[in-house]
């Protein structure tokens, strides 16, 4: 005895498929000739050659990260709104203090790095803090530029006894110039014939004829040009 199944199927909107009733909706939803699961083919990226600061950008943003968002408070470098930013670390500090070297932050670029680190000859050279030069300082070592960085600055070192040494030819400098208009500076060195009077005996009066020679001093004045050129640039 054989039945005859008259009861028509169903179909997909979509494929004409023939589907159970239970099975149509999940099939309809999946089908590939839905309009919904068309997926577009994708337009190729438009290629050019990258400048190098270009290249750099990309470089970062591939190597990006977020991980630390999530450290916790006891993590964190201190902080706070109204501190300096350009202080020196404390270990720095400590150091200096103790005048085993002295610090000072740079523009962080070639160019000034090279005209203090590189142009310069000791005692006015200095040094780009890093952790093999200065390892008491490599917990503030920046990971991807290899320096200690603060803002747009770098931090530099060099030997206290060669900031002292600047230092003292600066003073000296100083006070060269300070006494150069001095008369009494020139008195152990006028030339035969000449007396240099200063005070009251040295007043100018009425009547008096003055007359200089400029000639007589230049020679035996202390030339002050190498040291200028010394502590200028420090």
């Amino acid at each position: 005895m054989t039945t005859n199944d008259t009861t028509k199927k169903p179909t997909c909107q979509f494929c004409d498929r023939p589907l159970e009733p239970r099975g149509l909706k999940t099939h309809e939803r999946n089908c590939k000739r839905n309009p919904v699961n068309k997926v577009e083919a994708k337009k190729p990226l438009p290629t050019r050659s990258l400048t190098a600061e270009e290249a750099a950008i990309v470089s970062r943003v591939q190597g990006e990260d977020v991980n630390w968002f999530n450290l916790s408070d006891s993590e964190l470098n201190d902080f706070s709104l109204m501190a300096d930013p350009l202080l020196l670390p404390p270990v720095a500090q400590r150091l200096q203090n103790e005048k085993k070297y002295a610090f000072r932050w740079c523009e962080r670029t070639a160019k000034r790095i090279d005209e203090l680190c590189k142009s310069q000859q000791p005692p006015l050279r200095w040094a780009i803090a890093n952790r093999s030069n200065l390892p008491e300082l490599s917990d503030q070592v920046d990971d991807i530029l290899g320096c200690i960085c603060r803002l747009d600055q770098a931090l530099l070192f060099k030997p206290w006894h060669h900031h002292q040494l600047v230092k003292d030819a600066k003073r000296a400098l100083a006070e060269n110039l300070d006494r150069s208009g001095q008369l009494d500076t020139l008195k152990n060195k006028a030339p035969d014939g000449v007396e240099i009077f200063t005070g009251d005996r040295g007043k100018i009066r009425g009547g008096d004829d003055i007359q200089f020679d400029e000639s007589i001093f230049d020679g035996d004045a202390e030339d002050t040009s190498d040291l200028g050129d010394l502590v200028v640039a420090e």
